[in-house]
């Protein structure tokens, strides 16, 4: 038995989350997500982002809590030169 992931929802997400926090320096929240990738319903994105997390590519915390996305990998740094 093979499991087979739709990859473009959660390539699309993550897409998303990467862009969104490099931009604000910090994470989407569902509702950003929803908007940011035309989805209605909050329920299959954290769905889509439960997937992305155990593919290892972010941490989910609390979805009660605002911004809970963390990137696994990334190192924000604010670029004060400009």
């Amino acid at each position: 038995f093979c499991e087979v992931i739709n990859m473009a929802p959660t390539e699309k997400i993550y897409n998303f989350i990467v862009r969104y926090t490099t931009e604000h320096l910090y994470s989407p929240s569902v509702q950003d997500i929803c908007d940011g990738v035309g989805y209605s319903s909050k329920s299959t994105v954290c769905a889509y982002l439960r997937t992305i997390e155990k593919l290892g590519l972010i941490s989910l915390g609390d979805f009660a809590q605002p911004r809970c996305i963390k990137l696994i990998g990334f190192k924000l740094v604010k670029d004060d030169s400009k």
